[in-house]
């Protein structure tokens, strides 16, 4: 949930309740270690969400608002993934251009229910998450 701020000085004002952010420090207490990589490729996606949804709507964000709005805690991080992630986006005084993004070629289509096919399979394996679906 983005709630525009009336400081002035950032268009973002963070709810700590936001589902993104739950997602995102839900990966501290999974009550199995099992859950991890679940958990991390859960993280990933919405990070991944977040991303193309932003280089749609925007032509441009200053690094701080893009580091808040893909929940890095840093610049370092938030640098990193843009160089392993999204090649295609800028970076440059002090601000991130989705220029480039916007000109690639269009958005190919997310094979989801391959995806959940692929997840739910991956649980039944694992002796302790097929305990909880079965």
């Amino acid at each position: 949930m983005i709630v525009f701020s009336d400081t002035g000085t950032s268009p973002f004002s963070w709810n700590w309740n936001n589902p993104s952010w739950n997602v995102l420090s839900a990966r501290q207490t999974v009550p199995h270690e099992t859950y991890v990589y679940f958990m991390d490729l859960l993280a990933k996606t919405v990070r991944d969400e977040i991303a193309g949804c932003s280089e749609k709507a925007y032509d441009y964000f200053s690094m701080n608002d893009a580091r808040q709005m893909l929940m890095f805690p840093s610049d370092q991080e938030l640098s990193e993934y843009i160089t392993e992630e999204r090649p295609e986006w800028e970076m440059k005084n002090g601000a991130v251009f989705f220029q480039k993004a916007k000109e690639s070629a269009p958005c190919e289509e997310i094979p989801s229910l391959q995806l959940i096919n692929q997840t739910l399979s991956y649980a039944r394996e694992s002796p302790i998450l097929s305990q909880n679906i079965n």
